[in-house]
């Protein structure tokens, strides 16, 4: 009988148990919605939503081809009331993205007839509000994208 030595190798190969699978691509819009306002040449700064002094009524994001809605409340009349056509107004998203407007109309218009104004035109954002309560006319300014 005899004894012997010797080295031995093993390879192993095993499958990966990770499987890939295919998905169909999601077109998933992002809605970029303002977060600040900034009337430059007042030097006034107002946050939206944050303590209802605006609101945006509708769903459209900044920079989308509709027109955004923003209400302000009636202490911020005076505000709307010192804008000049050509004025600037910033707009910050929530995509940390700056908009930039120029004031390009001031209406004032019977009260409910806004959502009439800046629907023919891309890119706008319209900020309305009403001095009283009881007041029957309300202040348009209509602001539109610079690029």
């Amino acid at each position: 009988m005899g004894l012997g030595l010797g080295i031995g190798l093993v390879l192993s190969i095993v499958p990966s148990q990770t499987v890939v699978q295919a998905s169909p691509e999601r077109s998933a819009r992002y809605a970029v919605k303002p977060e600040q306002i900034i009337f430059e040449r007042l030097e006034i700064t107002q946050a939206i939503g944050a303590d209802e002094a605006i609101t945006q009524t509708n769903e459209v994001g900044l920079g989308d081809e509709n027109t955004v809605r923003l209400v302000a409340s009636s202490h911020l009349f005076g505000v709307l009331n010192e804008l000049y056509l050509g004025d600037e107004v910033v707009l910050y998203g929530t995509n940390n993205g700056i908009y930039r407007y120029t004031v390009t109309q001031v209406n004032e218009v019977e009260r409910g007839r806004s959502e009439q104004l800046g629907s023919d035109q891309q890119a706008q954002v319209v900020l309305n509000a009403h001095q009283f309560p009881w007041s029957t006319t309300e202040l348009v300014v209509t602001l539109s994208y610079r690029q």
